[in-house]
């Protein structure tokens, strides 16, 4: 076994290296991804098919290093993901799942809310000047003080020491808004110097925010895993934007956000990833969402490819709208098909 007789943070390195080797496949990696996928499968999935043998749906509580496994691609001795014979879904904790399972929302609500084609003038670039971890530490206590006091740039600074800041645009995102526009009838598109912080918070605040059944992000991402209160969606950025807010929609931020959200849909880079808990999974950007909210979610483990992207997220529609599949259904579909 690749598992036996290993340190006791060899798991969390084979996870590193797993997700690693799936986002770059090649002759090479493909020979260690399936030499990976079956022997994790072996070690998570075969005790239990005494027990999910003739299920259809497997929801997943994953823990420590586990929960950054995309369980999906797992491998059984026939060769076969284990997408391929089951949806899988997952949860951070039972704790979220309580949260949860009486949450239900009334009324009439508009379709979608759908943001894209964000734009990035490169208002700041990363600097690297944080290098030993006295210096992070006093990076994190320092920027936490300064956005308590109400500094909005802190943030963006503290980014932009930690590498962060030089955003491209990506033009694959107003053509996915734009698609699945046609496919939702009745979508509000929201594009541009639109898709702005400001514009979101004033939403939020007004009501409007949470008067829709799913909100679909296709925008820049991020994970900062030495400081995950800094882990954000990346809305435009440009000079009017910068005045009064920093153009990154912080966990924190996301937290207070007033939603009523069915589905939110986070079509950017590593919006899945965050910082580790034992016994409540992984905390970042998703768990800010469901506190808004959001009564379920998509996130990516991964940097995503711009058009590749685009056609997931307008067959998950597609299958959504003319298959009436649940968005759950309708995820695990895409990926088999992909």
């Amino acid at each position: 076994s690749l598992i036996q007789g290993k340190p006791e943070n060899y798991l969390e390195n084979l996870v590193r290296y797993y997700r690693s080797i799936l986002a770059n496949p090649s002759i090479e990696n493909n020979i260690a991804i399936n030499e990976i996928g079956r022997s994790l499968y072996d070690l998570l999935i075969k005790p239990l098919l005494p027990l999910i043998n003739g299920k259809k749906n497997l929801l997943i509580v994953p823990d420590g290093p586990l929960s950054l496994i995309p369980f999906e691609t797992l491998i059984d001795e026939n060769g076969d993901y284990l997408v391929e014979k089951f949806n899988v879904n997952y949860i951070q904790s039972i704790a979220v799942a309580n949260l949860l399972r009486d949450r239900k929302y009334e009324g009439e609500r508009q379709p979608m809310l759908a943001f894209g084609g964000a734009i990035y003038d490169q208002v700041l670039n990363g600097q690297n000047t944080i290098e030993t971890d006295v210096q992070l530490s006093e990076l994190t206590e320092n920027t936490l003080t300064l956005l308590d006091q109400g500094n909005v740039r802190s943030a963006s600074e503290a980014l932009g020491k930690l590498g962060y800041g030089s955003w491209s645009n990506l033009p694959g995102t107003k053509v996915e808004v734009e698609a699945i526009s046609t496919i939702v009838k009745n979508t509000n598109a929201v594009m541009g110097r639109d898709v702005n912080e400001s514009n979101i918070k004033k939403m939020s605040a007004s009501g409007e925010l949470g008067n829709y059944k799913v909100l679909h992000f296709a925008t820049h991402g991020m994970t900062v895993p030495n400081f995950p209160e800094l882990s954000s969606i990346v809305l435009s950025q440009v000079d009017r934007e910068q005045k009064t807010e920093d153009g990154y929609l912080r966990m924190e931020e996301i937290a207070k956000l007033k939603i009523r959200a069915d589905f939110v849909n986070l079509s950017a880079c590593q919006t899945g990833l965050g910082k580790l808990y034992a016994g409540e999974g992984v905390v970042g950007l998703t768990h800010s969402f469901l506190l808004a909210g959001a009564n379920a979610l998509s996130a990516s483990l991964w940097n995503v490819e711009d058009e590749s992207t685009a056609k997931f997220m307008v067959g998950l529609y597609k299958l959504v709208e003319e298959k009436e599949m649940t968005y759950f259904q309708a995820i695990n579909e895409m990926k088999r098909s992909f």
